[in-house]
């Protein structure tokens, strides 16, 4: 778990919004939407990225694990909270951790266009997101709701 939690300190003393960790693999962060590999960290062995999952994975998601080789849970460490999805790719286990910033920022901190806060604020209608993983899907409908 020591070697996680440098991982994750790293990561958010970096400004990274992902932790991408692997069996046989180095870990990598993405910032600013760039894949970075930690080289020097080791790779992580088979039986340290099981201890991790064992450790990690909550009982009720390690049966979804075990059954559909998929789970996604929530992950909190020194009060910082990850969206985790963990899965199985040419069977080695895989992790994925998301940041969640503890600050919603504001749709003029995204820097989207003022329309789209009138757009919130009317009485019926729904929002559609897309985009590529890392360009702010997630941050844009929470700062979205934040208006609402």
């Amino acid at each position: 778990m020591d070697d996680l939690n440098k991982l994750i300190e790293l990561m958010i003393k970096e400004g990274a919004s992902d932790l991408h960790i692997s069996e046989g693999r180095n870990p990598y962060i993405r910032v600013s939407g760039q894949l970075t590999p930690l080289l020097k960290y080791q790779k992580f062995t088979k039986i340290l990225i099981e201890n991790i999952a064992n450790k990690i994975i909550p009982e009720s998601k390690k049966i979804i694990f075990k059954s559909s080789q998929s789970a996604d849970f929530a992950y909190s460490h020194n009060g910082n909270r990850f969206r985790v999805h963990v899965f199985l790719d040419q069977q080695r286990i895989c992790m994925t951790f998301r940041y969640i910033p503890k600050k919603i920022p504001s749709l003029t901190e995204l820097n989207l266009p003022n329309d789209l806060e009138n757009f919130a604020r009317l009485k019926s209608g729904f929002f559609l997101v897309v985009g590529p993983t890392g360009h702010g899907k997630s941050t844009t409908l929470a700062s979205l709701i934040e208006t609402i």
